[in-house]
This record gives structure tokens, C-alpha cells and sequence, in this order.
């Protein structure tokens, strides 16, 4: 996930310009990198930590990062069709076969994984 924000990363320290599909909307771009690298990453290393740790605020914040998860696999494909339903010049119908074989995969096991977590809280309390 985080391989593909490299080069604008790097590209922002030598000025070199976004590559084409996002140099329309560089904002976009910055904010989607923003919300994967400086909160979702960083939430998910400090819920692993406290899952890890064993402590009590650990379980329902992985179950809001799971929920995220889930919610952001299905925008991420929801994005995707858009763009081959509207024969966008950067769709690729490879990666709404991927996105769709990794929502498939992703969003059930959300779902299974958060009632585990559910159940666990609701016991507990």
C-alpha cells in the first residue's frame, strides 16, 4: 500500500511533477496520502501495539480500524468501476479485477472478524 505514494513522495522533495493520473487533482491525491500515511498507518501501528500489550482500549479501536478498512476497500473499488464505467483514460479494467477479488476477500472476513470482536466486548462488559 504504501510503495505506491514513493514516488510523489520523493517527486515533492525534488519538485518533480505527479505522475499523470493524479496531476488533475494533486490535492486529491495529497489528501488520500495524507489519510493512508499519517493517520490509517500510524492508528493501526498503535492498535497493534495495544493488542500486543494486551490493553483494554485496544479491541474496539482495531474494530473501528477494521470497519475503516472495509469501508475504504469498497470506496477504493466503487472508484474503480466508476472509472471503466465512464471509459476514464486512466481505468484499467486489471485493477477492477484485482480491487474486486480484494473486496471479495477483505469485507467478509471484516465482518467475521468484528462479530469475534463484538461478542468479546459484549461478554466482557
Amino acid at each position: 500500500m504504501l510503495l505506491r505514494y514513493v514516488p510523489g513522495l520523493l517527486g515533492s522533495f525534488s519538485n518533480t511533477a505527479l505522475g499523470p493520473e493524479s496531476a488533475g487533482d494533486p490535492a486529491m491525491y495529497w489528501l488520500i496520502l495524507l489519510m493512508d500515511v499519517g493517520v490509517f498507518v500510524p492508528l493501526a501501528l498503535m492498535v497493534a501495539r495495544g493488542l500486543r500489550l494486551g490493553r483494554s482500549w485496544a479491541e474496539p479501536a482495531f474494530f473501528g480500524l477494521l470497519t475503516w478498512h472495509a469501508l475504504g476497500t469498497v470506496a477504493v473499488l466503487a472508484m474503480a468501476v466508476t472509472l471503466v464505467v465512464n471509459d476514464d483514460k486512466y481505468a484499467s479494467t486489471g485493477q477492477l479485477i484485482l480491487f474486486m477479488v480484494v473486496a471479495v476477500v477483505v469485507v467478509p472476513h471484516t465482518f467475521a472478524v468484528a462479530r469475534q470482536i463484538a461478542r468479546r466486548l459484549a461478554t466482557s462488559s
